[in-house]
């Protein structure tokens, strides 16, 4: 039986932030400098492929299973992660994008995802302390993996 999931975004925030110049949406390798995914999927955790960076990190998810995508800061300096936005061009969703609100992003699989494998689009934001502009938007494009739970 499939579970919820909930992908996390860590990030080194304050690094990322402050370096220059940003990374830009075709600079991949550049985040994975910064950046680790996670899942809590207790049955097949995400996983980069042997050699990959985070773009071939992927995520086993349930059809009518949530799953959330919650962004975390690495140091506890201030920083936060907040995931805006989540696109993809396969069916997972009935929304097409899934928009955050209070720095996470929250979807349920459809029916019908049984072995679909695709790519999508994390979409986040770097917010700093103090009153500072926020950063980004930053591009990720990891995969989900479908499975209907029976």
């Amino acid at each position: 039986m499939g579970q919820p999931v909930t992908i996390t975004l860590y990030v080194s925030a304050e690094d990322l932030y402050n370096v220059s110049p940003q990374p830009t949406r075709n600079q991949q390798a550049e985040l994975d400098a910064y950046c680790i995914l996670g899942d809590n999927n207790d049955l097949s955790r995400g996983k980069p492929d042997p050699g990959g960076g985070l773009n071939t990190f992927t995520s086993q998810i349930y059809s009518d299973k949530q799953v959330t995508w919650v962004g975390q800061n690495i140091k506890n300096d201030g920083y936060r992660v907040l995931v805006d936005e989540i696109s993809s061009d396969a069916p997972f969703f009935t929304t097409n994008p899934l928009t955050g609100n209070g720095g996470r992003v929250v979807g349920t699989p459809k029916e019908g995802i049984n072995n679909v494998i695709d790519t999508y689009t994390i979409k986040f934001y770097i917010d700093p302390p103090g009153g500072q502009p926020q950063s980004g938007p930053y591009y990720l494009d990891p995969k989900l993996g479908g499975n209907d739970d029976e």
